[in-house]
């Protein structure tokens, strides 16, 4: 007998995550909806002798300051990530404000925060929420996850040939960091 079966929404790593979990256990998925993250075999996935590790894929194709390029080394994203910005970093990635940095580039408004519109869905008081508890625990947990990309790539080796089998919808916007990935 089958266990029960969930209808999984993702995001940005989360759908990673979701990935995996359709292709190592489509019997418990009814269906998918993912977003900003696009099913991309050959970066999540190690498979054949050309194969990448994730990693090493997106320094070829971003440079060494993208993002999950530069969490790589242990202290310099907890620097940059520091409870003490929480506030900071909570308006500008729930704003939408942080695409540029995370590409590696810096942003065109200059950064500074002070004269951020929230958008109406988001309230000063969700901003106070999350930064508190990030000023508690700090952002390394998350940041770990960018970590063990290449660990998660060889570990998923024995499914490189397996395929999304479960109903799935993708969804990303052309304002997503992910929009512009090669092959999206």
């Amino acid at each position: 007998m089958h266990g029960p079966k969930v209808f999984v929404v993702g995001h940005d790593w989360g759908a990673i995550i979701a990935w995996y979990l359709c292709l190592f256990r489509p019997d418990r998925v009814t269906a998918l909806v993912n977003t900003s993250v696009a099913f991309m075999r050959h970066v999540f996935i190690r498979a054949g002798a050309a194969a990448v590790k994730t990693t090493d894929y997106f320094n070829q194709a971003y440079g060494p300051t993208y993002y999950i390029c530069r969490f790589q080394e242990p202290g310099v994203a907890e620097k940059e990530f520091a409870p003490a910005h929480a506030r900071h970093l909570m308006t500008r990635i729930l704003s939408d404000r942080f695409s540029e940095r995370a590409a590696g580039k810096e942003p065109k408004d200059g950064g500074d925060d002070a004269d951020v519109a929230l958008p109406p869905w988001l309230t000063e008081a969700d901003i106070d929420y999350f930064a508190a508890a990030f000023e508690k625990t700090g952002f390394t947990g998350a940041i770990n996850y960018y970590r063990n990309m290449d660990r998660n790539w060889e570990l998923a080796a024995p499914w490189a040939d397996a395929k999304v089998t479960v109903p799935t919808k993708f969804i990303v916007g052309d304002g997503d960091l992910t929009y512009h990935y090669a092959g999206i």
